[in-house]
């Protein structure tokens, strides 16, 4: 699906949207932002005056939707979001996330600060199997680092959902005692 389509789609499947967030650090969709032309969504390059792009979303853009493009990394540590200086457009709006990690991000709802421990385990997760253990914990109160560990954990061990600490460890001592016999 080109980006334009996936534009369009955040904005009709969220209607109350008002400003799409677009991250690219590397820069390497600036030459097809820089082409894109959407019918009724305002496309806008941020050019670091956050004051003047708050000013501008707060009246003249007030009623239109925006597609926000930043040549930037996403704020993804406590420390960059605190610093990120359009905190609070973000976090009432949406990021538009492409690839694997935001495709799996964006189905389950996960939290941005979620998304660097998904892409440590990306290969873990795009298992159907993995998927149907961790479902539980798929959920953005559910989900921490730890909970997802767990999960993985329980999934190679085949379990059939997540399990607690204690009985992982008994099954991968039972397992570790037993290949010493043979």
């Amino acid at each position: 699906m080109d980006l334009s389509q996936r534009i369009k789609d955040q904005f009709k499947k969220h209607p109350q949207l008002r400003v799409l967030f677009l991250f690219d650090e590397e820069k390497e969709l600036e030459a097809e932002i820089d082409s894109l032309q959407l019918n009724d969504i305002r496309i806008a390059k941020y050019t670091n005056e956050p004051f003047n792009l708050k000013v501008k979303l707060k009246t003249e853009w007030a009623t239109d939707k925006v597609f926000l493009y930043f040549p930037m990394a996403a704020p993804s540590t406590h420390e960059t979001f605190k610093r990120f200086p359009l905190l609070d457009v973000l976090v009432a709006n949406k990021e538009l996330r492409l690839g694997d990690v935001g495709d799996f991000m964006e189905q389950y709802q996960l939290p941005v600060n979620m998304q660097s421990l998904i892409a440590e385990y990306m290969r873990e997760l795009k298992s159907n199997q993995v998927q149907e253990v961790i479902k539980p914990i798929l959920t953005t109160r559910n989900f921490t680092p730890e909970t997802l560990q767990r999960g993985l954990v329980s999934a190679i061990l085949k379990f059939n959902e997540p399990q607690p600490w204690d009985v992982l460890l008994t099954r991968l001592f039972y397992f570790i005692e037993t290949s010493k016999r043979f």
